[in-house]
């Protein structure tokens, strides 16, 4: 199954982060009203009927133009090098694929796959039973269960159905497609639902002071479109916004987010045209500095993830120098209902006394009056919202084993109680986004002992956020993050010490 893995990575992973565009990609402008037509948008009609209105993403890789030696080559200056069998494995499957009439595989998602993954696979052919079945084969028991379906093999994420054809697509979703005209494509729309979750996440990165146009500047957007070929040396990305004003805007607003990149800066810099914002790939090099450069600026965001969990856990320290113990992991009421979560019991260590003295501290967190302050978040908690709004969730959550600092049962614990010591123990963590529950819930992230990392590290994910009883956040990366070294850093008086 590690094939399964690389394939993942060397397909979808592309498409969603490595995929190089070339040609120019023809403007477009809607009319009002207008709607695009089937025969006008160049997919097979097998894709075009499991496009539905709750569709935000459609992406395509061209089989029979991929080299996989080739891509793996490009990758491993990105994401590290790729075992040769891998490769090799990887490019048996496409040829099997190719010979199978597989001209194209597409992936298609709504938000739901965009957050938790993973969206729909789709593989026209003439022999669709038998691509079915090899990719059956392939994946083997995983979260996929591949079908023939009207000319092509379907694989469709266990637990859910296939779109009801009588929704109709966004036009922004097809006037994305439309964009695209490479051999590779990827198209996204940004409908107003996908806007705000993407407010929020953003908000929970940057500094305040660029919140609110940051918000101007994503509300305008309408839809985005990558197109080219793979591995990448001619490119173009194309971001559409709803007016020529909004699109200076963008290029300026992301000018001045990536100037801490200092020389790297530069190369994810954007070009106003017309109402779309416009950056254009010329060679392989020129590719592999602009991804480099995205990969600081996603690490400079993720230093604003590490200042929120350093916020959580000074409040904590803050807690036990007044309470002499930490907080319990909740609180309970006499007759064992589980209430509140410790994060709001620290809430006026956090400068949120007002809303904490709103709380009823004797109902639990879904009560009518408390289930209404679960809808104003702490900024420090704030990593991912509910686009329809109500009671927000986060996904700063205390690790509960038997023998960590928030999951040993009786009385919490203090520092004296840590026998490991404060910089060898994890208080909590910035949990999957498929974790995450309403902050004033009692629910935190339980693993298994034996082994944490299978909770903890979801697949694909680069590491994951660690925040320490002595005040410190680590950045875990997957191979540092092994089972072994998971379970050392939870228990609080195992014997062990460890090496960040």
């Amino acid at each position: 199954m590690r094939s399964y893995s690389t394939l993942t990575a060397m397909v979808l992973h592309v498409l969603a982060l490595n995929l190089a565009l070339t040609q120019a990609l023809p403007s477009y402008a809607q009319v009002p009203g207008q709607k695009i037509a089937a025969r006008d948008i160049l997919l097979p009609e097998a894709v075009l009927n499991l496009i539905d209105a709750e569709t935000v993403v459609v992406g395509w890789i061209d089989l029979e133009s991929i080299e996989p030696a080739a891509v793996a080559q490009f990758m491993s200056d990105i994401e590290g090098s790729i075992p040769e069998e891998e490769v090799e494995r990887i490019g048996a499957i496409q040829q099997a694929l190719v010979q199978l009439k597989v001209q194209r595989m597409y992936v298609l998602g709504d938000v739901a796959s965009l957050l938790s993954g993973p969206p729909r696979i789709v593989l026209p052919s003439e022999n669709a039973s038998a691509v079915a079945l090899f990719m059956e084969s392939v994946f083997g028991d995983s979260v996929y269960r591949f079908s023939q379906v009207n000319g092509a093999a379907i694989g469709q994420p266990k637990g859910t159905a296939l779109p009801s054809a009588e929704k109709e697509a966004s036009p922004e979703l097809m006037a994305a497609i439309m964009a695209c005209t490479g051999k590779h494509g990827l198209a996204v729309a940004t409908p107003p639902y996908v806007t705000i979750t993407a407010k929020t996440l953003f908000k929970s990165r940057q500094d305040v002071a660029q919140i609110a146009k940051a918000s101007q500047i994503l509300t305008s957007l309408k839809w985005i479109a990558l197109s080219g070929n793979l591995p990448p040396n001619q490119a173009e990305l194309r971001i559409e916004t709803d007016s020529e004003t909004a699109a200076i805007a963008l290029c300026d607003f992301l000018q001045s987010t990536t100037e801490p990149l200092g020389e790297r800066g530069p190369l994810l810099q954007l070009t106003p045209n017309k109402s779309s914002a416009v950056m254009k790939i010329k060679s392989t090099d020129d590719a592999r500095d602009k991804l480099l450069a995205a990969r600081d600026l996603f690490e400079l965001g993720s230093t604003n993830i590490m200042n929120s969990m350093k916020q959580i856990g000074l409040a904590l320290h803050n807690y036990a120098d007044v309470h002499k113990s930490f907080p319990p992991q909740c609180l309970v009421a006499a007759d064992g209902q589980r209430l509140l979560s410790w994060r709001v019991l620290i809430l006026p260590y956090l400068d949120q006394s007002a809303l904490y003295d709103q709380f009823h501290l004797d109902e639990p967190w879904d009560s009518p009056h408390n289930l209404k302050l679960a809808e104003t978040i702490p900024a420090p908690y704030l990593t991912q919202r509910n686009a329809e709004g109500g009671p927000q969730k986060t996904q700063m959550l205390a690790v509960l084993t038997k023998d960590s600092a928030f999951g040993r049962p009786g009385k919490p614990l203090y520092f004296t109680d840590i026998l490991d010591g404060t910089v060898n123990t994890i208080w909590f963590v910035e949990a999957p986004q498929d974790q995450a529950v309403v902050w004033t819930k009692p629910d935190d992230l339980v693993v298994d002992e034996a082994a944490p990392g299978k909770v903890m590290m979801p697949a694909g994910a680069r590491g994951i956020h660690a925040a320490v009883t002595d005040g410190s956040v680590h950045f875990l990366d997957r191979e540092k993050a092994t089972d072994a070294f998971l379970r050392a850093v939870l228990t609080v008086d195992g014997g062990e010490t460890v090496e960040w």
